[in-house]
C-alpha cells in the first residue's frame, strides 16, 4: 500500500505530501544513524522506548555479513507500508542496504501520523 493511500484511510492531513517527506526525513535519519553506530539515539528517538535496545541493534547489524551503505535516493520510495486497522498507526519495512546493494536485512519501523507530524519508533531489525 502506497503512503498516499494509508494516511488517507487514516486522517485529513494537511497536504500528504509534507507527511510523505516526514516519512522520507526519518527513514533516512534512522539510516544514517544506524550507518554511524549512533544505535542510542535511535531509541532515544523512538515515540515508544521499550521496543527495542541499543545493545540489540548493535549485535544485529555487527552480525550481519558486510558493511551498511547510504541506499540510494530512489531507494526510500521503495517502501512497503501496512496500515493497522482502527488504529492511528502503520508498520514500515525498509530493505537495507550492504556493500552498496539492497540486501535482505530489514528495519522495522511503526508511524504514528498525525495532522501535524509522524512520530516513529523503531520496532525491529529481521536478519533472515
Amino acid at each position: 500500500m502506497n503512503i498516499r493511500t494509508c494516511f488517507k484511510n487514516i486522517i485529513l492531513l494537511k497536504t500528504v505530501d509534507n507527511m510523505e517527506n516526514s516519512i522520507n526525513k526519518i527513514l533516512k535519519s534512522v539510516v544514517k544513524d544506524l550507518l554511524e553506530g549512533n544505535y542510542q539515539k535511535i531509541t532515544d528517538k523512538s515515540y515508544e522506548k521499550v521496543i527495542k535496545k541499543s545493545e540489540w541493534i548493535k549485535d544485529e547489524i555487527d552480525g550481519y555479513p558486510g558493511k551498511l551503505t547510504l541506499p540510494p535516493d530512489w531507494a526510500f520510495q521503495d517502501l512497503n507500508i501496512v496500515q493497522v486497522t482502527n488504529q492511528n498507526k502503520l508498520f514500515l519495512d525498509f530493505y537495507l542496504w550492504v556493500d552498496n546493494e539492497k540486501s535482505d536485512l530489514k528495519m522495522k519501523i511503526i508511524l504514528y501520523p498525525t495532522e501535524n507530524e509522524v512520530k516513529f519508533t523503531f520496532y525491529d531489525i529481521l536478519v533472515p
